[in-house]
């Protein structure tokens, strides 16, 4: 590679770093930094904010899902952003999706509060992803139901940095629907360094799944970076 990059990763809703396990032997030459947003754990950030970048260095975000908003809530300065079955906005614009998605999200809300493991068990499913902890007795209820609320609002990425969102035909979770709605309103606002690249299947778990391809992509997106 021309100049040395870390890769920083960010999780979805109900996983932990673990989900990245199957991408990583398909990066090797990256620098690799992991969020954990603390689902059964305490919290752990990558400890960008304490340092300078090298001389050269380029930092690229790779967010799934929910994981895409809490990477631009940080204020590392990202190069490049990848977003896998991600989202700037979990509700959308057109006024009958938004109108779906809300009761959606208002029902996933109610079933976490009266059954969170049932209700993480059912979303590892539809995720189409192995349910790595939804048994863990350190599951961290409050720090998800938080999270559940942070998931509907929505957030812009930098005017001019470049973001690839990478979505599935089959995702049931963050529908082709949803994104291609986030995608033309960020073009219309003048977001036109702003992609959108769609698998046939992967369901809302690339990253885990088809974890090859997913790298193929990553590394040309990293490679056609100004």
């Amino acid at each position: 590679m021309s100049s040395p990059t870390r890769l920083i990763f960010c999780h979805g809703f109900g996983l932990d770093p673990r989900f990245w396990d199957p991408l990583r032997p398909f990066l090797s030459g990256f620098a690799l930094s992991f969020m954990d947003l603390g689902y059964f754990g305490p919290p752990m950030l990558p400890a960008l904010s304490c340092r300078p970048k090298i001389l050269g260095e380029r930092w690229v975000g790779v967010g799934h899902s929910l994981g895409l908003l809490k990477l631009l809530s940080q204020p590392w300065p990202l190069d490049g952003i990848m977003g896998l079955n991600g989202f700037v906005d979990f509700l959308g614009h057109a006024p009958v999706l938004r109108a779906r998605r809300m009761a959606e999200w208002q029902t996933l809300l109610a079933h976490f509060h009266r059954n969170p493991r049932a209700t993480l068990e059912n979303f590892y499913k539809r995720c189409g992803v192995s349910p790595c902890a939804a048994s863990s007795p350190h599951l961290q209820m409050e720090r998800a139901a938080g999270d559940l609320v942070f998931l509907k609002n929505p957030l812009l990425p930098p005017l001019h940095t470049p973001l690839l969102l990478l979505g599935t035909v089959d995702d049931v979770v963050v529908p082709q629907e949803l994104v291609e709605d986030n995608v033309n309103h960020l073009q219309t606002q003048g977001y036109n360094a702003v992609r959108l690249h769609l698998l046939p299947q992967g369901s809302h778990g690339l990253g885990a799944r088809h974890p090859e391809e997913v790298a193929s992509l990553l590394k040309e997106f990293v490679h056609g970076l100004p």
